[in-house]
C-alpha cells in the first residue's frame, strides 16, 4: 500500500483513491472474519484497555467498530487527503483544446474556468474526508444527542484518529476558504466587466452553465463539521492541543465566519453569526 500511495500521489491520481477506498471498504466488510483470523493484532489493539500496553490505542473501541478500525489501518486517509488538497490549490490546470477554443482566449473566462476546476477537484477530495469521518460510530456532526450522550462524549480520549481527522479538516477548510475568496474575487471582476458588454453576452453563464458547487456553502459545511468533531472529545485530554491549535485554528475559523459575514446574502450572515458562537464555545478556556 505504501508504494502504491507514493506512486499514485506522484502521478496525481487523486480520483483513483476514491475508488480504492470504496474497494477496501467493501473488501473489509466481506472478509472481516478472515482478516481477524489472520491478523490478531488488530483485535488486540482494538480491545486493549491497559494504558501501559504497547497495543494500547487510547480506547479506540469507544469511537469506532472493529471493522472500521481495520479499514482505517488499511487506507492511509491523511497521507492522501493533505497532499491532494495542496495539489488542488497549487497544481497546474490543463484544459482541452476544445475547452480553450470555446473560451476564445478570454482571460476572465479562463480564470473563472480554472477556479471552477479547482473547486470541483476539492469536492472530490472531500469524499475521502467524508469516508474517513464515517468510521466514527456517531458520524452525524450536525445533530445534538441527549444530555447523557453529550456528557459521555466529553470523556472520549483524543486518539491518533482524532488528530488525523482534525488535520484533514484543517486542510479542507483552508482549501475552501482560499478558493471561495478567489472565486468571489473573479466573479466580481467579471460582473463589473459584464455591465459594459452587450446584453446577449453573459460570461458567468457561459463559463458555469453546469456548475452547481457553491464554495461558500462547502466552506461553511466543513468548518461546522470540524467544530462539531472537535467537541466530541475531552478538552482536558493532554493530547487535545495536538488536535486543535488555539491560535492558528481560531484564526482560520474566524476568517471563514468573517468572510461569510461580508456576504450580501441574509442566510450567510445568519450562518456567520452562528458559526462565530460555535467558535467562541470551542476555544473557550
Amino acid at each position: 500500500m505504501n508504494e502504491l500511495v507514493e506512486d499514485w500521489s506522484q502521478k496525481k491520481r487523486w480520483g483513483d483513491f476514491i475508488e480504492l477506498e470504496s474497494n477496501i471498504r467493501s473488501y473489509v466488510s466481506k472478509n472481516l472474519n478472515d482478516i481477524i483470523h489472520y491478523n490478531r493484532q488488530y483485535v488486540k489493539e482494538y480491545n486493549e484497555r491497559d494504558v501501559n500496553s504497547p497495543f494500547y490505542k487510547h480506547n479506540i473501541h469507544s469511537i469506532m467498530t472493529l471493522e472500521d478500525y481495520i479499514r482505517y489501518n488499511l487506507f492511509p486517509y491523511e497521507r492522501i487527503i493533505k497532499p491532494a488538497v495542496q495539489h488542488v490549490l497549487q497544481g497546474q490546470i490543463v484544459f482541452s483544446q476544445s475547452k480553450l477554443k470555446e473560451m476564445k482566449g478570454d482571460v476572465d473566462r479562463l480564470a473563472y474556468a480554472e477556479v471552477e476546476e479547482r473547486i470541483m477537484n476539492l469536492s472530490r477530495v472531500c469524499k475521502l474526508l467524508d469516508a474517513m469521518v464515517s468510521v466514527n460510530t456517531d458520524d452525524d456532526c450536525n445533530t445534538s444527542g441527549t444530555k447523557e450522550k453529550e456528557e459521555e462524549a466529553q470523556e472520549v480520549e483524543v486518539t491518533d484518529y482524532h488528530i488525523a481527522v482534525s488535520n484533514c479538516y484543517r486542510s479542507v477548510v483552508s482549501g475552501w476558504f482560499l478558493l471561495y475568496r478567489k472565486w468571489n474575487e473573479i466573479s466580481m471582476d467579471i460582473f463589473e466587466e459584464s455591465t459594459s458588454l452587450p446584453p446577449d453576452i453573459d460570461i458567468l453563464e457561459a463559463s458555469s452553465s453546469k456548475f452547481n458547487i457553491q464554495p461558500e456553502h462547502q466552506m461553511h459545511t466543513y468548518a461546522h463539521q470540524w467544530i462539531s468533531f472537535c467537541n466530541k472529545v475531552n478538552k482536558e485530554d493532554e493530547r487535545y492541543h495536538d488536535m486543535v491549535s488555539s491560535e492558528k485554528d481560531y484564526q482560520l475559523l474566524m476568517g471563514v465566519a468573517k468572510q461569510m459575514a461580508s456576504s450580501e446574502n441574509d442566510d450567510s450572515q445568519v450562518q456567520s453569526t452562528q458559526l462565530m458562537q460555535l467558535i467562541d464555545e470551542l476555544f473557550d478556556p
